[in-house]
């Protein structure tokens, strides 16, 4: 692919380009780059902060920069940007150095047309990719379960056990962490449920007073309290003859967990202040991301109502566990809210999915949703970049660094690849000696390190 490159030169004190080789920028354009050609880092900076570059060639010492530095605040404008740096042939150090930062690689002089061109068309085909590593369609009928989004062994145990739950009129628990989708779980479950043409109506003990939890859930009769100046009809009541879904039940004060245990076992209500009961016919669901174990064993949380509400139990995994659902959760919330915010369909670079995939994700699908959403939101781009993440950037750079083995196993590579696979050549290169050489491509398992007895060949035999 064509691409936008800038080529940085100087001329030195002698007059000459101490980068230059002649014809290098024709050449480029011969294969039909646009090439715009530099003298400062200062200006190649500012034309990126444009976003009109997809490519630099620089070399290692520029007037008012030097290659580690130009690299470093490219990657702040755009860490996808590559950057190729040409090196005189006696600084390994300085080849070296910038590939540990992040260079896509380097050239040393001389320099030979034809392999500064197939470098270039090397990163630019990379880039482009990436660039292409969008999940534009919506998750398909295996990616999904109703309104449940999932391709990973641990959701497709959620989906098998909903699927048997859903039709049995019995009371559920589902466990897991915050964020992890607990009332799109029980909504699931009613759909598919035999009340599913009832009402579906939620509420967060944790979100409610110990006061103020039997009033919200039974109702209360006119004067029962400061305030209660009618009578009022509770939870239960609007939830008749569809699904009660009791959210953050770990929660609830202790002093309340008995009145609530009585409705679930006598099927009965008593109004806050009042004497007459009334029957109840609906499903109850409760969820808790709260250790309802170590609460019953502290004297929190009463056994009984325990194993009542535990009839069924659904444990839904975190993110971490499900890391393979992250791009396909991604490319929905994606689609969710560039029609929800009128934005043209975005995209996610393989630098951005790849440091989703790597994050902790503490707050779950929740945290990741309004993460997309920020990105969709404020992105100016078709293409979600790193930077376009509002995630810190410790984070990030964390997230693509990588071992001392990978870099060193790269460089070698791309060495070996320069001089066509010629290990003298190679070593002179990266300063070792042959034999250092071989040891290292051998522990590095790279291709025709010697020793390497490569595919065994069939013996023929003797007849």
């Amino acid at each position: 692919m064509a691409g936008r490159i800038l080529l940085l030169e100087f001329t030195g004190e002698a007059g000459t380009a101490a980068a230059s080789v002649p014809g290098t920028e024709s050449a480029l354009q011969s294969v039909g780059h646009q090439v715009t050609r530099l003298t400062t880092g200062k200006e190649a900076l500012s034309l990126a902060r444009k976003r009109e570059v997809d490519l630099v060639v620089a070399e290692s010492r520029l007037p008012d920069l030097d290659a580690a530095d130009l690299l470093e605040r490219v990657h702040q404008i755009d860490p996808e940007i590559p950057v190729i740096i040409l090196t005189e042939s006696g600084d390994i150090d300085t080849a070296i150095e910038c590939i540990k930062r992040g260079a896509y690689d380097y050239l040393a002089r001389p320099l030979n047309l034809g392999s500064v061109i197939a470098t270039v068309n090397s990163a630019l085909d990379r880039r482009n990719r990436e660039d292409t590593a969008v999940q534009r369609k919506p998750a398909d009928s295996r990616d999904s379960f109703g309104m449940l989004i999932g391709r990973s062994e641990a959701m497709k145990t959620v989906f098998n056990r909903i699927a048997k739950i859903a039709p049995q009129n019995t009371t559920v628990l589902i466990l897991g962490e915050s964020g992890t989708g607990k009332e799109v779980v029980a909504k699931e479950i009613h759909q598919r449920s035999p009340v599913a043409a009832g009402p579906f109506i939620a509420v967060n003990c944790g979100g409610v007073s110990g006061e103020l939890i039997e009033s919200e859930l039974y109702g209360h009769e006119r004067g029962a309290f400061t305030g209660a100046a009618q009578a009022h009809d509770g939870l239960f009541h609007a939830a008749q003859g569809g699904t009660l879904f009791l959210d953050e039940i770990g929660a609830m004060p202790l002093a309340q967990q008995a009145s609530l245990l009585r409705a679930l076992e006598k099927k009965e209500i008593r109004r806050v202040g009042g004497t007459r009961t009334f029957q109840v016919d609906l499903r109850v669901i409760a969820a808790t991301n709260n250790d309802l174990d170590q609460a019953m064993e502290a004297g929190l949380f009463r056994q009984d109502l325990f194993y009542r509400l535990s009839r069924m139990i659904i444990h839904l995994p975190s993110l971490r566990e499900r890391v393979d659902d992250i791009p396909v959760l991604s490319s929905h919330f994606i689609r969710r809210y560039c029609k929800e915010h009128a934005r043209p369909l975005r995209k996610l670079s393989y630098e951005a999915l790849d440091i989703l995939c790597n994050r902790t994700w503490r707050g779950n699908v929740r945290e990741l949703e309004n993460v997309i959403e920020q990105a969709v939101f404020f992105s100016r781009r078709e293409l979600i970049k790193p930077t376009d993440l509002p995630i810190p950037r410790s984070e990030t750079v964390r997230a693509q660094l990588k071992t001392l083995d990978e870099v060193m196993r790269e460089h070698i590579a791309s060495v070996l690849a320069h001089t066509a696979g010629n290990k003298r050549k190679a070593a002179a290169i990266l300063g070792i000696a042959r034999p250092t050489l071989y040891h290292r491509m051998k522990r590095l398992g790279l291709e025709g390190a010697p020793g390497d007895p490569g595919p065994r060949r069939r013996k023929k035999s003797r007849r």
